[in-house]
């Protein structure tokens, strides 16, 4: 499951940072063949992999909301905390941490 298939991907690093090619990747794939397909489409397959993310935002919206940065700060009881958020974040656009700074 979604352990074998974060491993695959811990070892897949390991092996590019080396510069072992992947095709020589140890037994884990073979091992567990149904995983290692799942890790390739992940990896391979945009349209699936936001497909996924959309789910699990949409199944875990409570929790997800729960933990977010906003609701975090709100909680916090530091008199003063250091935001770091580079400029180029592909992931979560820099005007999000400017609204965290201006609250």
């Amino acid at each position: 499951g979604l352990i074998r298939i974060l491993r695959l991907a811990i070892a897949e690093s390991h092996y590019l940072i080396a510069g072992t090619p992947k095709s020589e990747m140890p037994a884990l794939r073979e091992r567990y063949p149904k995983d290692a397909k799942e890790y390739d489409r992940l990896s391979n397959d945009d349209e699936y992999r936001m497909k996924l993310a959309i789910e699990f935002v949409a199944a875990n919206e409570a929790s997800m909301s729960e933990i977010s940065p906003s609701r975090t700060m709100e909680r916090c009881k530091f008199k003063r905390v250091s935001l770091i958020h580079g400029a180029h974040d592909a992931i979560v656009p820099p005007s999000e941490s400017l609204e965290l700074y201006n609250r």
